[in-house]
């Protein structure tokens, strides 16, 4: 029977629990279609510790269990250790999913679980912004040195395909820019504006339905738009830019006067980010604008990611997904994961040849 490829948990929230639901409910199979079985080896969580499993806890079982329990002490048959870089090392794995809070000033520590776990010969899944925002240059150097994937779809537009879709689909063509709704929450706010709620009760609203968290000001200031802004600009533009270093005005100012101003001329105020390459360098920003009923970013939904690619070759491509949500966040980690264990195989069967 084939080895099972072993998977680190670092962080096991919501999105984590939702990517160990469908990997359970989908089963990832080989060129062969043989399944390839999912074992975790340790998981670290935020509240309740963290834990080794040496022996190996088949991800159908731990998606069972998670189900069942409210928390994790109890339902895992494995020794609590102190911590994730404690975790790492105590159990080998072919990979580490990582789905820790961000940071988006320095990305810690994230970026310190990244480096550690390509510096013991895993694979990384990651939904975290903040490794490929604040040090993608340093931690794409050691997966190239190390021969291991560094993978972060979930990261951006909510795992709906941008990273892959230029590596996959856009060969030789060149990136002069990027435009786009990078954060639903603010869209959610301004078009609730629009049918008339202020400010605060648009925010209360969001917050009463999970759209926004109790604690919004990253997505109302625009430094969540800004982190994936320079998780784009690192990855698609060959640039070194941090969330920090973006020009950066959020929503908190506009007013619903403001709003009904820019829908009286058929026209929709919205938090844009951007850039573009200039004079040899890279410009960048995020900000309202007024959003003309013919541009490109204007989308039917109140929270709707969209993204506009600039390129030298096909001009404008757009990618969007009107519905952002947990369930398409886990999909963006899944297909990561797909794209490891296919890789982890094929490596597999060349030693065996």
């Amino acid at each position: 029977m084939p080895k099972p490829i072993r998977i680190h948990f670092i962080g096991f929230g919501r999105v984590a629990k939702a990517l160990v639901n469908l990997a359970a409910a989908r089963p990832i199979v080989n060129q062969h279609g043989r399944e390839i079985r999912l074992e975790a080896v340790g998981v670290a969580t935020a509240s309740h510790g963290s834990w080794a499993l040496p022996r190996g806890l088949a991800v159908p079982e731990l998606s069972r269990r998670t189900k069942e329990a409210s928390h994790l002490e109890g339902p895992l048959p494995g020794e609590r250790v102190r911590g994730a870089y404690e975790l790492l090392r105590s159990v080998p794995a072919d990979l580490m999913v990582e789905t820790s809070p961000l940071n988006p000033f320095g990305g810690e520590p994230a970026v310190s679980h990244v480096r550690q776990a390509l510096q013991q010969g895993m694979h990384v899944v990651t939904a975290n912004k903040g490794p490929a925002a604040c040090a993608y240059r340093e931690l794409r150097a050691l997966a190239e040195q190390r021969k291991r994937a560094f993978l972060f779809e979930a990261t951006v537009l909510g795992g709906t395909p941008v990273f892959r879709l230029v590596r996959a689909a856009l060969p030789g063509a060149r990136l002069l820019g990027v435009r786009g709704l990078l954060n639903s929450t603010s869209s959610y706010l301004l078009a609730r504006m629009e049918a008339g709620l202020t400010f605060e009760q648009a925010l209360q609203e969001a917050q009463a339905r999970g759209i926004a968290e109790s604690d919004p000001e990253q997505d109302i200031e625009g430094l969540d738009a800004a982190t994936k802004l320079a998780v784009l600009v690192n990855v698609l533009l060959e640039g070194d830019l941090r969330p920090a270093e973006v020009a950066r005005r959020g929503i908190s100012h506009i007013t619903p006067q403001k709003v009904r101003d820019a829908r009286a001329k058929g026209e929709q105020i919205r938090l844009v980010a951007w850039a573009r390459r200039q004079d040899g360098g890279l410009i960048s920003g995020v900000g309202p604008e007024r959003l003309a009923p013919s541009d490109p970013l204007v989308c039917a939904g109140e929270r709707p990611n969209v993204l506009i690619l600039e390129t030298d070759v096909l001009g404008s491509i757009g990618v969007f997904q009107p519905e952002p949500g947990l369930d398409r966040t886990a999909y963006g980690l899944y297909a990561d994961l797909v794209e490891v264990a296919w890789r982890v195989g094929r490596s597999r069967a060349g030693r065996a040849s």
